[in-house]
């Protein structure tokens, strides 16, 4: 051991790691925030290549073999939903060249992405007739885009007063855009509206294992899927908040809600 920590070049090595697993680092942290949304996931992995690739060439690595790592992870761990709702959600509507609209970033995305987004787009249709329609509406929305008052408006950045720091609108406010000004597309709407509700997280909630047995007692499957969902979405809502301080009281918060979950659905 003292070897090794005398060795210069086991530091050189471990701050090259560093320096690429920060970013990494980040991208964690970014998805244990107040919940985070489905559609930060495309832009936070392009975070990720960046940096690798940039990694790669100041230590004079093999780039392509660093970003056929990334490209592995984050093909394991990718979702076509991930796209349909990237490419719908206002935050990311970028100035388009040919005239004042603004319109989603369909160049940064890839043409498998694109199909991607089409076809959970087609998917979460209402009915199997009003998938054409969907379509039609995805392409009317990717030419037209959106005024450029109303993108603006939507991506304005906040102060955060809990933080300190400057943020991005929530989810919610992102939502009024499709419930307001982009409501004339009827079909297209509702699923941008669904899938700007999704959350995205970094990994499962711990649990106390005696009590969450109790409280799956007697509850049916999609009671229990549900509650998963839930507890999963409320533990990531209370990170870096100090709603409970003691760790019981966040724990029986927590409970009582899935508990009122259960006593819904319970017998579905």
């Amino acid at each position: 051991m003292a070897t090794t920590l005398s060795n210069l070049q086991f530091w050189a090595d471990l701050e090259r790691m560093l320096t690429l697993l920060l970013p990494v680092r980040d991208v964690v942290l970014a998805l244990q925030t107040d919940r985070p949304t489905l559609s930060q996931c495309l832009p936070l992995w392009n975070v990720i290549r960046t940096q690798a690739e940039q990694w790669a060439q100041t230590h004079g690595e093999d780039k392509q073999a660093v970003l056929d790592v990334v490209e592995k992870r984050f093909q394991a761990n990718y979702h076509q939903a991930w796209a349909a709702s990237y490419v719908l959600d206002p935050l990311y509507l970028t100035p388009a060249s040919s005239n004042d609209r603004w319109v989603p970033p369909f160049e940064k995305m890839s043409a498998q992405q694109r199909a991607d987004a089409e076809t959970v787009i087609k998917r979460l249709a209402p009915t199997d007739a009003l998938r054409p329609q969907a379509l039609m509406e995805f392409t009317r929305f990717r030419f037209e885009g959106v005024d450029p008052e109303y993108a603006r408006a939507v991506q304005l950045r906040q102060r955060n007063p809990r933080t300190n720091q400057e943020e991005v609108p929530t989810s919610q406010v992102r939502r009024v855009l499709w419930e307001s000004h982009l409501a004339g597309y009827s079909v297209l709407s509702q699923a941008a509206i669904r899938l700007m509700s999704l959350h995205a997280t970094a990994c499962g909630p711990r649990r106390d294992g005696a009590r969450w047995a109790a409280l799956h007692k007697g509850a049916s499957n999609i009671a229990r899927e549900r509650a998963h969902k839930m507890l999963l979405v409320a533990s990531q809502a209370m990170l870096d908040r100090k709603d409970y301080m003691d760790p019981w009281d966040r724990e029986q918060a927590l409970s009582n809600d899935i508990m009122g979950v259960l006593d819904v659905v319970g017998t579905m």
